[in-house]
């Protein structure tokens, strides 16, 4: 069996842990194809649904848009 010095056990561990955090991190990205949505929850004719239609015109985040009445 081979014996490691500290250092090269430090250096394999640093390399081992960086691998599994790169590897995991790129498992919780969303895809690049998926285009972002904004999730809006607001009272009934607060806003201008033009508003809406200008924001995802502009910026091109669709709205998902849904309204409540009272608390």
């Amino acid at each position: 069996m081979a014996r490691y010095s500290r250092r090269t056990f430090l250096k394999l561990s640093a390399l081992a842990a960086g691998t599994l955090a790169t590897s995991a991190l790129a498992a919780c990205r969303p895809d690049i194809a998926e285009a972002p949505t904004l999730n809006l929850y607001n009272w009934v004719d607060y806003l201008n649904p033009e508003t809406i239609t200008g924001c995802t015109r502009a910026t091109g985040i669709s709205v998902y848009y849904l309204e409540y009445e009272s608390n």
